[in-house]
């Protein structure tokens, strides 16, 4: 990958389960890039990954406690946005979109990965729905598979 002017990634998702592998991911890429933005509603993630970039003497990623639609975030600024493990637990998915957007920059690009259990019927996919409705596991959106 090529230096980048300025990068933006959601740390991680709401669930504790997955800090270290989002970290993981954003210092690899950080490594090779200008300056990264790094949100998250959870100022836990936020710990979590600051000590995991300090551990990696990555000096490059500014982090906030946020969300994409704080109004700090200038429209076409960024090159490249990602989102892991974040999607199923937005409600309102056009507006995010659009709102991502608005914040590339022309011929920028936008990175996800989210679980699709919609159309899967599988042990994990049952057994989040009874951790939801008993409130261990915040609300989610079961999506399916683009072909």
């Amino acid at each position: 990958m090529k230096t980048s002017e300025f990068f933006f990634v959601s740390v991680s998702s709401k669930s504790k389960a997955e800090p270290n592998k989002s970290a993981a991911i954003s210092n690899k890429l950080a490594k090779s890039l200008k300056a990264m933005e790094a949100i998250d509603i959870s100022s836990g993630m936020i710990k979590v990954a600051k000590e995991r970039a300090e551990a990696e003497s990555i000096n490059n990623i500014s982090y906030s406690e946020t969300s994409i639609f704080d109004e700090r975030f200038k429209e076409e600024s960024f090159d490249v946005i990602l989102a892991f493990n974040v999607l199923h637990c937005i409600e309102d998915i056009p507006s995010l979109i659009k709102r991502i957007r608005s914040l590339l920059k022309p011929k920028g690009v936008f990175i996800s990965s989210t679980a699709c259990l919609k159309e899967k019927k599988s042990l994990l996919r049952y057994g989040l729905f009874w951790l939801i409705k008993v409130g261990v596991v915040p609300k989610m959106n079961f999506m399916k598979e683009l072909s």
